[in-house]
C-alpha cells in the first residue's frame, strides 16, 4: 500500500545485498503486480546468482508460457521438477501443462494435470486447465466434470466470486425451484 517506500527500501536491499540468494526473487514478486517484464529479469538474475533456485525456474516458465513462448517454458518447468521437493511437484506438473496446452498438445497436458490433481484435489485453478485440456481433446463429458468441479471449489472459496449456472445448484433460481 506504500509502494514508493516500498521501491525505496528493495533499491537499498538491492545495493546492499544483490549477490546474496533470494534477494531478487523478492524484488521479482514484488515487482509481479506492478510491471512483469521488470519482474521477469528479476528472476532471471535470481537464477544467475542462484541456479539451482527452482520457484525462480517456475516464475520464469509460467511467465515465458504466458508470454508466447512455451518451449522455454518447458525447458525451466523440467530443469525446477528435478530440483523441487517431490511434495511440490504438483506445480511443475500444471505449469508443463499449461505450457503444453498453450502449444495446443493436449494427449501432453492431461497426464500431467491429471498428476497434478492426485496431488491436489482441490486445487480450482488444476481443475480449470484440465477442462480446457479435455475440451481441446474432444473429452466432453470428462471437460464437463472439471468445469463443475472448478466452479464448485471456486463458489466455495467466495460464494460471491462467480454466478451458479441455472441448474448446478446453490444460485438464487435453483433455490426458487
Amino acid at each position: 500500500r506504500r509502494s514508493s517506500e516500498a521501491e525505496e527500501a528493495f533499491r537499498e536491499l538491492m545495493s546492499k545485498y544483490a549477490d546474496f540468494p533470494g534477494v531478487h526473487y523478492a524484488y521479482g514478486v514484488y515487482q509481479m503486480e506492478i510491471d512483469q517484464r521488470v519482474a521477469l529479469a528479476e528472476f532471471e538474475k535470481e537464477l544467475q546468482a542462484n541456479p539451482a533456485h527452482w520457484s525462480s525456474m517456475l516464475v520464469v516458465a509460467f511467465l515465458r508460457t504466458r508470454d508466447g513462448e512455451p518451449e522455454i517454458g518447458i525447458q525451466f518447468t523440467e530443469k525446477a521438477m528435478r530440483l523441487e521437493p517431490p511434495r511440490n511437484h504438483w506445480i511443475s506438473q500444471t505449469a508443463l501443462g499449461q505450457a503444453y496446452l498453450s502449444m495446443g498438445a493436449p494427449e501432453k497436458a492431461i497426464p500431467e494435470l491429471e498428476g497434478a490433481l492426485k496431488q491436489q484435489p482441490n486445487n480450482d485453478s488444476i481443475h480449470f486447465f484440465l477442462e480446457q485440456a479435455y475440451r481441446q481433446a474432444g473429452r466432453k463429458a470428462d471437460a464437463q466434470r472439471e468445469k463443475t468441479e472448478f466452479v464448485r471449489l471456486r463458489e466455495q472459496m467466495d460464494p460471491r466470486s462467480m454466478p451458479t449456472p441455472p441448474g448446478m445448484g446453490g444460485g438464487p433460481t435453483d433455490q426458487a425451484r
